[in-house]
């Protein structure tokens, strides 16, 4: 994904070293914000910022 700011569900998996099922589960329950961008998830950058700085949502 070339979007600057926007974070495919796979580019956020690979940076957080989870699954990308475990981010889509993450969404699913509203721990993770992300935006329906055509027909593809996206997750701001400010989300992995976030996830970095405070850990890992639960």
């Amino acid at each position: 994904m070339n979007t600057p700011n926007l974070l495919s569900i796979k580019q956020l998996a690979s940076e957080l070293t989870v699954s990308e099922q475990t981010i889509r589960q993450w969404i699913k329950l509203g721990l993770v914000q992300a935006i329906k961008l055509r027909k593809k998830w996206v997750v701001p950058l400010s989300q992995l910022e976030s996830i970095k700085k405070n850990g890992i949502p639960h």
